[in-house]
C-alpha cells in the first residue's frame, strides 16, 4: 500500500505556484499525467474519475493515477475499475506521474528542528535522480526556533539556560521547540460558521492577515522563565505603556477597534495601570498558596519544576496572558484570528483537524487523539486535568497548531459582546476593544474548549468567556507574532 501521509506535526506553507490544473503548472509536461482509455468517462465529480470496467488493458491492480485535478489518486482494482480515489495530504498536495503525490517548489516545512523546502530535481542541493520535487533538508536549528521562513531567535521563554522541561516539546515522537511558531496566511473567512446547525450564519465576514501563531499553547516551563522576569532582584520586567500591539498593521497603528464608533480607532496596547496585577503574581510566585495555585487538584504550577512544566499555564487571568506574550516577543491573537487558524482559513473546519470538505469525526475513546475533552472516558494520560501540549497529535489545524481544541481554554485580545455586537457586521484586521458602558464586569474572550468540555464546545466557532482578572483551572493562554 503506498504510504502517502505527511508526518504528523508538520507544518507546510505553500510556494507561490497555484495549485489549480495539475502536473503541467510546475513544468512537468514530460512527466506522464492521467489520460483517459478510448471510451472512458472523464468528468469529475469531487475530483474522482469514474472509469467504469477496463478489463483487458494490462493493468496490475493495485497500480495507482492521478485524479484529474492533480490533487490526489485513485487505485486500480481487482475488479476492473478505477477507485478509491484519496486526497494527497497536504504535505504534498500535488499529483504528478503514476499517483505520485509530491510537494510544491517553494513551499517549506518544520519537521521538529529541521527546516526543510520542496526544490525541484534542478534545484541546487536536491537529488539529482528525483522524478519531482521533493523535501529536502537545508538547515538544523537547534540554536534557535524552525519557524516556516527559516531558523529564527528563540523567544525569551525558550532561550538558554539548559532547561530542556522549557524549551523543548515533543509530538508525533519528534522533539521541538515549545517556542515554535507557524505561519498563517491572510485571508477571509465568517466568524462564527462551520456549515453546521447552530452555527450557519455568514452574516460575520472578516479579514485577518497574515500572522505566526505559536504551535503550542504556553506551557508551565516557560511561563517559570516570564515570572524569573518579573520577580528579577534588579532590573525587574514590566511591559511597556503601549506594547503589545500588531504594529505590523496600519503603518504602526495596530487593530482597528470596532468598539468605536464616527471614525476609525486604533488598538492602545498596554495600559500600565494593569502592572499592579503583576506586582502582586511577582511578590506571590514562590508561594504555594498564590494566585497560580487557583485549583489543588488541577493547577498545573508548581513553586519548584515537576512533571507539568511541559502541560498548559493555567490559572491566569488576561492580564497576566498578555503580559507574557509581550514579554515573549508577541501579542495575543484577536478573535478573528483565533477563528481563522482553527478553522483553516476559508476551509470553514468544523473541528481543527476536520478535512476540508466538512467532516466532523472526532475521537471520543481514552486515548482522545484529537483533543483532550470530555469524551466517552476521560482521556490518558492525566485523566480528568490537562496533559503536555501537542499529544493530541491527530488533532492539528491546517496550519499546525496543537491543542486549539481542548485542554485549555485560550485568552485572546477581545473584549466579550454576545450577539451581533459580538462580532460587528464586518472586520478587516480588527478587534471589539472599547469596553460598552453596559457591560458591567470587563469580560474576555476565550476559545478552544477545555479538558472538561464536551465536543460541541470544541467546534471552532464556539467562544466562550471570562471575567478579564478571573482565573481558572481551565484558562491558559497561545501567543501570536508578527509574520
Amino acid at each position: 500500500m503506498r504510504a502517502l501521509q505527511g508526518a504528523a506535526g508538520i507544518a507546510v506553507v505553500a510556494g507561490a505556484v497555484a495549485l489549480s490544473g495539475c502536473a503541467q503548472i510546475l513544468g512537468y509536461q514530460d512527466i506522464p499525467g492521467p489520460s483517459p482509455e478510448a471510451g472512458v468517462d472523464a468528468t469529475m465529480d469531487g475530483g474522482h474519475r469514474d472509469a467504469g470496467h477496463e478489463t483487458g488493458l494490462g493493468i496490475e491492480a493495485g497500480t495507482t493515477r492521478c485524479l484529474a485535478n492533480g490533487l490526489g489518486f485513485e487505485t486500480y482494482g481487482a475488479d476492473g475499475r478505477w477507485s478509491n480515489p484519496a486526497a494527497c495530504p497536504s504535505s504534498a498536495p500535488i499529483c504528478l506521474g503514476a499517483g505520485d503525490c509530491t510537494c510544491l517548489p517553494g513551499a517549506t516545512q518544520c519537521d521538529g528542528q529541521i527546516f526543510m523546502q520542496c526544490l525541484a530535481p534542478d534545484d541546487a542541493g536536491s537529488r539529482a535522480d528525483a522524478a519531482g520535487p521533493s523535501w529536502q533538508s537545508t538547515a538544523n536549528c537547534d540554536a534557535g526556533t524552525c519557524s516556516l521562513a527559516g531558523c529564527a531567535s528563540s523567544p525569551p521563554s525558550c532561550l538558554g539556560q539548559g532547561n530542556d522541561q522549557a524549551s523543548s516539546c515533543t509530538f508525533a515522537g519528534k522533539v521541538a521547540s515549545c517556542c515554535m511558531s507557524n505561519g498563517v496566511p491572510g485571508g477571509s473567512f465568517s466568524l462564527a460558521n462551520d456549515g453546521v446547525s447552530p452555527y450557519t450564519l455568514l452574516n460575520y465576514p472578516a479579514t485577518v492577515s497574515s500572522f505566526r501563531l505559536d504551535r503550542f499553547e504556553v506551557t508551565v516551563g516557560r511561563f517559570r522563565r516570564f515570572i524569573d522576569a518579573l520577580s528579577a532582584d534588579a532590573g525587574a520586567w514590566r511591559p511597556a505603556a503601549g506594547s503589545g500591539k500588531h504594529s505590523h498593521l496600519n503603518a504602526g497603528l495596530g487593530l482597528v477597534d470596532r468598539g468605536v464608533d464616527g471614525g476609525a480607532a486604533y488598538e492602545l496596547g498596554w495600559n500600565a495601570a494593569w502592572n499592579a496585577d503583576l506586582e502582586q503574581l511577582a511578590s506571590s510566585a514562590g508561594q504555594t498558596n498564590g494566585p497560580l495555585y487557583c485549583s489543588s487538584e488541577f493547577g498545573t504550577w508548581r513553586v519548584t519544576a515537576t512533571s507539568t512544566e511541559k502541560d498548559p499555564i493555567n490559572c491566569i487571568d488576561w492580564v497576566e496572558a498578555y503580559a507574557f506574550c509581550i514579554w515573549d516577543g508577541g501579542f495575543l491573537p484577536t478573535e478573528a484570528e483565533w477563528n481563522y487558524a482553527a478553522a483553516g482559513g476559508n476551509e470553514q473546519r468544523y473541528y481543527p483537524w476536520s478535512p476540508a470538505d466538512g467532516g466532523n469525526s472526532i475521537d471520543e475513546d481514552a486515548g482522545c487523539q484529537n483533543a483532550n475533552f470530555t469524551a466517552l472516558a476521560p482521556c490518558v494520560p492525566s485523566p480528568g486535568g490537562t496533559r503536555n501540549v501537542g499529544l493530541s497529535s491527530a488533532g492539528d489545524s491546517r496550519w499546525s497548531q496543537a491543542d486549539m481544541a481542548g485542554n485549555v481554554l485560550e485568552w485572546t485580545l477581545d473584549v466579550f459582546a454576545g450577539g451581533a455586537t459580538g462580532y460587528g457586521s464586518s472586520c478587516h484586521d480588527c478587534a471589539l476593544l472599547t469596553e460598552r458602558a453596559d457591560a458591567g464586569a470587563l469580560l474576555r474572550v476565550q476559545r478552544g474548549g477545555s479538558f472538561v468540555s464536551v465536543a460541541a464546545a470544541l467546534q471552532t466557532p464556539a467562544r466562550g468567556s471570562d471575567a478579564q482578572t478571573n482565573r481558572s483551572f481551565v484558562s491558559g493562554v497561545r501567543c501570536a507574532r508578527s509574520p
